[in-house]
């Protein structure tokens, strides 16, 4: 939360591949440190899982600048859905390989989950940095049809990023539909980790169910809410 403004400002005028990368990788590189933390104290662990929270804070906001810069506004809401159906997919297929690594994998079972995740983190962020742009102007391996075609329909594409017009703070914090926004997303949120937190919890200690048994139910609600993500963009894309 603390992040979340800051990030976004520096992120629309420094650009959001190395805040977005940057954030995946730290949080990844401390999700590998979290089993030996909790070998040694659980402060530690309290510790690097409020770093790892702060190394996120950036991620949606340098998410929607590169969403802005990578995107027309045709098809805008399509990209986006499509992007944030990823969370999640990723707690599907998150609570199903969490589920059989605690019952299957190496060292220890539970140790593995934190391995398997900050590893591929690792290696997904050296994949970004490599093959990411800021923008469709500054990517090397672009066709010239394809940087004329970004050209022709981004006006926005040819701003300065170092000279932004000041941010309409007063009006942003005044406004009742960004407040509405704001309630609604908290609420959403809310219920959305309630369930994606006490779900598995509910399973294991009252039900008594394994842990492979576990990823597979709780992953349940999070497919339907892909479901009814992409549902609900095609119906506001036809409206619009």
């Amino acid at each position: 939360m603390c992040l979340q403004i800051p990030g976004g400002w520096l992120a629309d005028r420094l650009g959001g591949k190395w805040f977005y990368g940057g954030g995946m990788l730290l949080s990844s590189v401390l999700s590998l440190l979290i089993p030996t933390a909790a070998r040694i104290h659980i402060n530690l662990v309290i510790l690097l899982r409020v770093l790892s929270g702060l190394a996120q804070g950036v991620l949606l906001p340098a998410a929607q600048v590169m969403l802005a810069q990578w995107s027309i506004p045709e098809y805008r809401s399509l990209i986006v859905s499509a992007v944030y159906s990823g969370i999640d997919s990723g707690s599907v297929v998150g609570l199903l390989l969490s589920g059989y690594l605690c019952d299957h994998g190496a060292a220890g079972g539970w140790p593995s989950v934190f391995y398997v995740f900050g590893a591929t983190g690792c290696v997904w962020s050296v994949s970004w940095f490599l093959l990411c742009y800021n923008t469709p102007s500054k990517h090397p391996r672009m066709s010239t049809a394809e940087r004329e075609y970004w050209q022709r329909i981004r006006i926005t594409e040819t701003r300065d990023l170092s000279v932004l017009p000041p941010t309409p703070w007063r009006k942003i914090l005044t406004s009742l539909p960004v407040w509405a926004l704001a309630v609604a997303y908290f609420a959403e949120d809310w219920g959305y980790y309630t369930v994606v937190t006490c779900i598995p919890l509910f399973i294991h200690d009252v039900l008594g169910f394994n842990m492979l048994t576990n990823g597979v139910v709780s992953g349940r609600p999070s497919i339907c809410r892909i479901m009814c993500l992409y549902s609900s963009q095609r119906i506001t894309h036809g409206l619009a």
